[in-house]
């Protein structure tokens, strides 16, 4: 297995186009292979380029990130996936899940969580931001507390303790590497919360 990490990435903002180019730089193990700026060019730069993760915008143009992940995912399933946005929506996090991504980052959290996020993907760990596990907690807890969710809908004890130790942000530097069986359990629930959201 190359120690290199081929990264492509996807993103319509020119401005964060050259500041992920120069922050990919800074690291040796860290490959850029390519980017594109809109959904289409995405995947079929991708597909083609075959790259061990791929750093994916929600808001794109003419195919949105979501399908671009979704499309990746089906063609490519050892490609690791991390939406990298600005949404902290819970119908855009669901989404992305159901849609197969690996991980999720907000773009504030760059500098501070986007190395670790990159290598706990590419060994096959689940990078989840603090923000985000808060969000898919409180989605959750709220479909809970409405008694519209069936038992195989549900969190267990042990999965709602994982997600809330991680939105408090007891993970050492805000490093949080999840089970990939975790992400599994919630791909497989997300899809009922995007229905009830």
């Amino acid at each position: 297995m190359s120690t290199q990490t081929r990264i492509f990435f996807v993103d319509d903002d020119r401005v964060v186009r050259t500041c992920l180019r120069h922050f990919l730089k800074k690291f040796e193990d860290f490959e850029l292979i390519g980017e594109a700026e809109d959904g289409n060019t995405a995947i079929e730069t991708i597909l083609n380029l075959t790259p061990s993760v791929a750093l994916v915008d929600i808001g794109l143009p003419r195919i949105n990130g979501i399908e671009v992940t979704r499309k990746v995912k089906a063609a490519l399933p050892d490609c690791r996936v991390l939406m990298l946005t600005s949404s902290d929506d819970a119908r855009d996090i669901f989404a992305s899940l159901d849609a197969g991504a690996d991980g999720y980052v907000l773009k504030g959290d760059l500098a501070a969580n986007l190395e670790i996020a990159i290598r706990s993907v590419r060994v096959g760990s689940v990078w989840l931001d603090p923000g985000i596990a808060r969000i898919v907690l409180d989605a959750s807890n709220q479909r809970q507390a409405q008694g519209n969710v069936s038992q195989s809908g549900m969190l267990s004890i042990d999965e709602a303790e994982l997600l809330g130790s991680i939105a408090g942000s007891d993970c050492q530097d805000g490093v949080c590497l999840v089970d990939p069986a975790f992400l599994k359990r919630l791909k497989r629930l997300s899809q009922t919360n995007i229905d009830r959201l």
